[in-house]
């Protein structure tokens, strides 16, 4: 449920419940796989943020090329998760798995991408490897 949905009407505690497991899953970087539990495609900015907000030792987990796609609900999901898996691979090789490096590239990078993609707009990538291009560019 979205918040627009949720704050113009009374709320009731499972409302609320959601809501905070949202907010909690955004900043733990687990909006794809929240939006593809209620089987819902993932937008550009979820997938994103999976990596602005991802530990060393979680992106050595989606790093894995056997990892990612697996699991998916939704079948285009799966596509897009895939594009995880080289994407963590460069965040570690980036960051040498340095957590402050990390933070650093997150902080100043990927989280001002994360941003932008979520206002709705033309920029939004239509395509996985528009994605890429997107999160590549920032880094660099």
């Amino acid at each position: 449920m979205g918040i627009r949905r949720w704050w113009g009407r009374r709320g009731t505690a499972r409302d609320a419940a959601v809501l905070v497991e949202d907010a909690q899953a955004y900043l733990r970087g687990g909006m794809a796989r929240r939006l593809d539990d209620r089987r819902r495609p993932v937008p550009a900015w979820a997938w994103v943020n999976v990596l602005a907000h991802a530990r060393p030792e979680d992106l050595a987990t989606l790093a894995d090329p056997g990892s990612v796609p697996v699991g998916w609900q939704v079948a285009a999901n799966r596509v897009w998760g895939a594009v995880l898996v080289p994407l963590a691979a460069e965040l570690l090789v980036r960051s040498a798995a340095d957590p402050l490096v990390l933070r650093r590239l997150q902080w100043h990078a990927l989280i001002p991408l994360e941003l932008r993609l979520a206002r709705p707009g033309p920029t939004m990538p239509g395509r996985p490897d528009q994605l890429v291009a997107r999160v590549r560019a920032a880094l660099n």
